[in-house]
């Protein structure tokens, strides 16, 4: 045969997510993606050789929302997390991960994770390709123990190379040079709740940031503003300062700014005025009312 080939495209639909970094990712050049864990992952920029000798010898920044966090909690966490896996829960202390293997009642291998440990009674198992949560909630179901599982509002990226310290040294400080391998802290950037472990999917240097409740913020600053906003605009009947109401559209504009698929879904920020309530009575201006249009 000879002649071009029409090589098949994947239509992005809502059947699979976007990450709060996807625009980002498209602004910076993203060439192609995969489907990992019902989510678009980036998987080239440049081409493979170039972006290997960037990972050995310098830095990468990568979009692994797709790694979609379990959440498990609850009195009998600690023994919950025995009945997922043969690794041995009792030795991994706070503020520790581990590398596990899920298994099911005959050993047989369900995915792999990196469990991080935030609590005594609070863990989070970052998973591999594969629906883990609906495996977690049917082992969870039939467990008869009080726990809690759910998916959280967590977005990681990994910070992965030689020279990722320095980056990370310079968003956070010294503690992250300091930071041991396979263990995590908590900390905000700018704001934002965060979580920063020592962890990743190359044998390099690297951090994983897990971005924390940022859908969560925008939708409760959204319903915030909206509500003020009625009472300012429409009712006339505001309960909070103008200062304090300025702070709320700020916050809300700035997550709208950092992640611009928020804004479809909370512009509240974006509104200004609003439709007067009927109760006022009307007035006739005896002198006519000009405006600048």
């Amino acid at each position: 045969m000879t002649g071009e080939v029409d090589h098949p495209l994947i239509a992005i639909g809502p059947r699979v997510r976007k990450s709060p970094y996807f625009e980002a990712t498209c602004r910076y050049g993203a060439k192609a993606f995969t489907i990992y864990n019902h989510m678009f992952m980036p998987t080239s920029y440049t081409d493979p050789v170039t972006e290997y000798w960037n990972l050995v010898n310098d830095v990468t920044l990568w979009d692994v929302a797709c790694q979609r966090q379990i959440d498990i909690s609850g009195p009998d966490a600690c023994r919950f997390m025995q009945l997922l896996t043969p690794r041995d829960m009792s030795t991994c202390q706070v503020g520790q991960c581990q590398y596990m293997l899920i298994t099911d009642e005959q050993g047989g291998i369900v995915n792999d994770a990196v469990m991080l440990r935030l609590q005594p009674q609070q863990f989070w198992l970052s998973p591999g390709d594969g629906d883990v949560l609906l495996w977690v909630l049917g082992v969870a179901a039939n467990s008869g123990m009080d726990v809690n599982i759910v998916a959280p509002d967590v977005s990681p990226l990994q910070l992965q190379g030689p020279k990722s310290p320095y980056v990370a040294q310079a968003l956070f400080g010294d503690w992250a040079l300091e930071l041991k391998y396979y263990w995590l802290k908590e900390t905000t950037l700018d704001g934002i709740p965060l979580v920063v472990s020592r962890t990743g999917w190359s044998g390099e240097l690297g951090y994983e940031l897990y971005l924390r409740d940022a859908i969560k913020r925008a939708k409760e600053l959204a319903r915030l503003v909206e509500r003020h906003q009625k009472l300012y605009h429409e009712k006339d009947a505001p309960d909070i300062s103008d200062e304090a109401y300025d702070s709320l559209m700020t916050e809300l504009s700035d997550i709208l700014n950092k992640y611009p698929l928020l804004s479809k879904k909370y512009s509240q920020a974006e509104v200004v005025g609003g439709r007067p309530d009927g109760a006022f009575e009307k007035v006739t201006h005896k002198v006519r009312q000009w405006s600048y249009d």
